[in-house]
C-alpha cells in the first residue's frame, strides 16, 4: 500500500511501514483509472481487495486493514467472528476465507438493485423455492451466534420465508404472517421460537438481523434497539450438525422443502460465530450509508475504513466498484 499526505508518501508491506519518501508534485488529470497496469508494464500475478481513498490512512488503520481477515486475530472492525458472508455481487460467492460453496436450487439467479440502488447487487428469489444449498460446512457450525441480512420482500410465502439456515439445527426466517422469526433446537432436538412482537410489511428493504450468546437472543431491525430481548439458556444442539438433510442454506428456513422459501430481494447475508453488540448491529446498518462517519470498518472503536473510500474492487467473481 502507498498512502501520500501532500508532504510524504509511506510505503507499506502486509501492515507495516518500509519506507517514507518526500511527496512530488500532485497533478490532475483525465486518464483512465487503471489496474493491473502501468504504461505499458503489466501486473503478472494474483490481486484482490483493490482500493482507493481520498486521504492517507494513518499506519494504524494500515494495519488494521492487512489484519481484517485474519480471523486469529482481533481488530476494530466487522470481520472478527464473520465465517460466512454472501455479497449478492453478481454472483453466490462466499466473501470470507471460508469461501463456502452455495449453488441455487430450482432458480435461475437473477441479480437486482440493492437498498441503496445499485444495480446487480442483491440476489432476486421469486419462486418460494429452496434458495441456494451450501453443504455442511465445519465454520458455519456455531454455539453462538449473528445472523443478518439486508431484506426486501415482495410477498410472503404461504409456509415460511426463508432468510438463512443450518439445517433444522438454527434458522432465521419470516412467518407467513410476516413476522421475524429466530429458531432453534437444543441438543435434545427440542425446538425454541423467538419471534417478533410486530409484522414487516412487503416492497421494503429492512436490515435484520438474531443474535444469541449462550444466555439471551435478539432480534433487531433497521438497527435500532432490538425489538425482542428475551433470556434462553438451552444452547443450540451442536450435537445435530452433521446429520443427514442438516445442509446450510441460503434463502430458506432450513427444512431443504420446496415450500419454504423467500419471496423477494436478498442482499448481504452474513453469519457470525458470536452474537454482535447492539452498537455494532447499528454501525453495520448505518455503514450502507455514505453519509455517516463510522468507526472499525463501520462497525466498532476508532479505526474508520470506510471514511474516504471512494472505490473498492473486492474482484469476488467479478469487477465491479462495491462504493456508492
Amino acid at each position: 500500500m502507498i498512502a501520500t499526505d501532500g508532504s510524504h508518501d509511506y510505503f507499506y508491506r502486509n501492515g507495516s511501514l518500509i519506507t517514507t519518501t518526500s511527496a512530488g508534485t500532485a497533478t490532475t488529470t483525465s486518464n483512465d483509472v487503471v489496474f493491473g497496469k502501468r504504461g505499458t508494464f503489466y501486473y503478472s500475478g494474483l490481486m484482490s481487495d483493490v482500493r482507493i481513498y481520498n486521504r492517507a490512512l494513518s499506519a494504524t488503520e494500515v494495519t488494521a486493514l492487512s489484519q481484517e481477515y485474519n480471523s486469529t486475530i482481533k481488530t476494530n472492525s466487522g470481520e472478527n467472528g464473520l465465517v460466512g458472508q454472501w455479497k449478492m455481487a453478481g454472483n453466490l460467492n462466499d466473501a470470507t476465507p471460508n469461501t463456502t460453496v452455495c449453488s441455487p436450487q430450482f432458480f435461475t439467479p437473477t441479480f437486482v438493485a440493492d437498498q441503496a440502488g445499485r444495480a446487480g447487487s442483491a440476489l432476486s428469489f421469486v419462486s418460494g423455492k429452496l434458495g441456494a444449498t451450501c453443504g455442511q460446512p465445519m465454520a458455519l457450525r456455531v454455539a453462538n451466534v449473528t445472523m443478518s441480512a439486508w431484506v426486501k420482500p415482495t410477498s410472503w410465502n404461504s409456509s415460511s420465508n426463508g432468510i438463512e439456515s443450518y439445517g433444522g439445527i438454527v434458522q432465521f426466517y419470516f412467518t407467513s404472517s410476516g413476522f421475524l422469526r429466530f429458531q432453534v433446537h437444543d441438543s435434545s432436538n427440542v425446538t425454541h421460537t423467538f419471534t417478533s412482537p410486530s409484522a414487516y410489511a412487503t416492497g421494503t428493504w429492512y436490515y435484520v438481523a438474531a443474535t444469541y450468546d449462550g444466555t439471551t437472543v435478539n432480534l433487531y431491525v433497521n438497527g435500532g434497539a432490538s425489538v425482542l430481548n428475551t433470556s434462553y439458556t438451552g444452547g443450540i444442539g451442536t450435537n445435530h450438525y452433521g446429520d443427514s438433510g442438516n445442509n446450510f442454506l441460503l434463502a430458506n428456513d432450513g427444512s431443504d422443502s420446496t415450500t419454504d422459501g423467500f419471496i423477494g430481494a436478498l442482499d448481504d447475508i452474513r453469519i457470525y460465530n458470536r452474537a454482535l453488540s447492539p452498537t455494532e448491529i447499528s454501525n453495520l446498518y448505518n455503514s450502507y450509508n455514505s453519509q455517516i462517519s463510522l468507526g472499525g470498518d463501520g462497525l466498532s472503536g476508532g479505526i474508520n475504513l470506510q471514511k474516504g473510500l471512494v472505490s473498492y474492487w473486492s474482484l469476488n467473481g467479478n469487477r465491479k466498484d462495491a462504493t456508492p
